[in-house]
């Protein structure tokens, strides 16, 4: 089910584009140990399911975690939480 509301203007948003507004805003980047190495491993590419099998956990959890991520990161999928997390790495390493 989409939840949508009606903004002042009328627009009607779904419950997915209110996550992408609200999680651009924000700007806590303090992932949890875990969180890191989620996020690692989606930026070299891995499945939820490889990441599960890896760190021993459950699939759902993976994406628990991903869905935590993602705010604190402001993106809204995994490509461009992996590809920003790569662009970070880089930056760092000059």
């Amino acid at each position: 089910m989409i939840i949508q509301f009606h903004t002042a203007k009328g627009i009607t948003k779904s419950k997915m584009n209110l996550f992408k507004l609200f999680s651009k805003r924000k700007t806590n980047h303090d992932l949890s140990k875990r969180e890191n190495e989620v996020l690692q491993l989606i930026a070299q590419g891995k499945t939820n399911e490889e990441i599960a099998i890896k760190l021993g956990i459950n699939e759902q959890t993976v994406k628990n975690h991903c869905w935590h991520i993602f705010p604190k990161l402001g993106v809204s999928n995994r490509t461009e939480a992996a590809i920003k997390t790569i662009q970070s790495t880089t930056s760092n390493q000059r």
